[in-house]
């Protein structure tokens, strides 16, 4: 039990540290840019979901499968071809907001999971 605390606190902690390096470039991107990445990743969310089968847990993991995609493959071809800072920032941008518009849906089907 004390090590998934140490891991939650960790996590957030670097949470905060990357919240905090891209704040500018999101920022200079607008509301638009976040509102698009919720938009797709709730429709991805939705998505999943529904064509994620009978199996509640099935369904669950396709939907945030499906809306997750693949930043962390984004992150690495981006520094692998030396891109610019501010490309780094925009992917790192777009895991947290997809991340936070993912974390409704994973609390729901956590209670639903419950029940």
């Amino acid at each position: 039990m004390r090590t998934s605390r140490l891991a939650s606190f960790l996590l957030l902690a670097l949470t905060a540290l990357a919240l905090i390096a891209v704040w500018k470039p999101v920022q200079d991107a607008g509301v638009h840019a976040a509102g698009a990445i919720v938009l797709i990743t709730a429709g991805a969310l939705a998505c999943g979901h529904l064509l994620g089968g009978p199996d509640p847990a099935t369904r669950s993991v396709a939907a945030i499968l499906t809306a997750a995609r693949n930043p962390g493959l984004a992150m690495v071809v981006a520094t692998v071809n030396h891109a610019a800072p501010l490309v780094i920032a925009a992917i790192l941008a777009y895991l947290l907001i997809a991340a936070l518009t993912m974390l409704p849906y994973i609390l729901w089907r956590r209670r639903f999971s419950r029940r």
